[in-house]
C-alpha cells in the first residue's frame, strides 16, 4: 500500500511521496518490496499521490503489477476484479510500517484458515496513534483508535478477497474489517513482529536514518 499523500510528513513529501522517503540507500517502498517479496508469488503496489513516480519505481525495484486507485480509500483497490475475484490469501502491508516478523511462520498459521482473514498486531502500552484492536481468544471484535486495547495494528495484514461483500464498494479498511468482523472471519494472528515502528512524521524518518547509520557503523 503506497497510495497516501503523507500529510504528517510534510514538508518532505511535498515534493517526494512518502514511499520513495529514504532510510539509507532504501526508500521505503523498496524496503517493504524486499521484506515480502521472498514469500509472496507476486507483487502489487496500490499507487495514488504522485502515481507515475511510485509507479516507475516500484516496477523498477521487484513489483509486479501496479493498481492506481487515484483519489479513492485506502482499501479501495480491493474494488479490482482481479482483486475480488482472487480466492487466494494476500499478504497485504503499508509502505511505512518497517517490523521483522517471521512470514514463513505466519504463512503456515494463516493457511490452515485460507478462508479466514487475519491482523498482525503488537502490544504496545504507549500512546503510539493508530488502530487498536480487541479480541475474544483470537477473534477480533473491535478495532479503533478510540480504543484501549493494549494491542496495536502493525500495518500488516492478510487477507481473503473472495469473502468479501460482493455489492459493497469498498473504500476505507474499518468497512472492511467491520464486514469481516460481523462475518467473525477476522483473526488476531499469534505472531508478532520482534521489531517495529511506523514512519508517520519527519522525526520518525530521522530517527530510522540515525538507527540505520549506527548499524552500519
Amino acid at each position: 500500500m503506497a497510495a497516501g499523500q503523507g500529510t504528517r510528513m510534510r514538508p518532505l513529501t511535498e515534493h517526494t511521496p512518502k514511499p520513495l522517503l529514504k532510510i539509507g540507500d532504501l526508500t521505503l517502498l523498496q524496503r517493504q518490496i524486499n521484506f515480502i517479496g521472498k514469500q509472496v508469488s507476486s507483487v502489487g503496489v496500490s499507487v495514488g499521490y504522485k502515481s507515475d513516480a511510485v509507479s516507475q519505481h516500484a516496477i523498477a525495484t521487484g513489483a509486479d503489477f501496479i493498481l492506481d486507485i487515484e483519489n479513492g480509500g485506502n482499501a479501495s483497490w480491493l474494488n479490482f476484479d482481479s482483486i475480488r475475484n482472487m480466492n487466494a490469501q494476500i499478504l497485504i502491508i503499508t509502505s511505512d510500517n518497517l517490523m521483522e516478523v517471521d512470514l514463513e511462520m505466519l504463512e503456515q498459521e494463516t493457511s490452515q484458515f485460507p478462508e479466514n482473514s487475519f491482523i498482525v498486531s503488537r502490544k504496545e502500552n504507549g500512546k503510539e496513534p493508530g488502530d487498536r484492536i480487541e479480541f475474544e481468544n483470537t477473534n477480533i471484535t473491535r478495532i479503533s483508535p478510540n480504543s484501549n486495547s493494549p494491542y496495536l495494528a502493525t500495518g500488516l495484514q492478510v487477507l481473503n478477497p473472495s469473502i468479501l461483500d460482493r455489492e459493497t464498494i469498498y473504500q476505507d479498511f474499518h468497512e472492511v474489517w467491520n464486514d469481516l468482523i460481523e462475518k467473525r472471519m477476522l483473526t488476531s494472528s499469534k505472531f508478532e513482529p520482534s521489531v517495529w515502528s511506523a514512519i508517520d512524521t519527519p522525526e520518525d524518518l530521522q530517527r530510522e536514518v540515525i538507527k540505520n547509520s549506527n548499524q552500519e557503523l
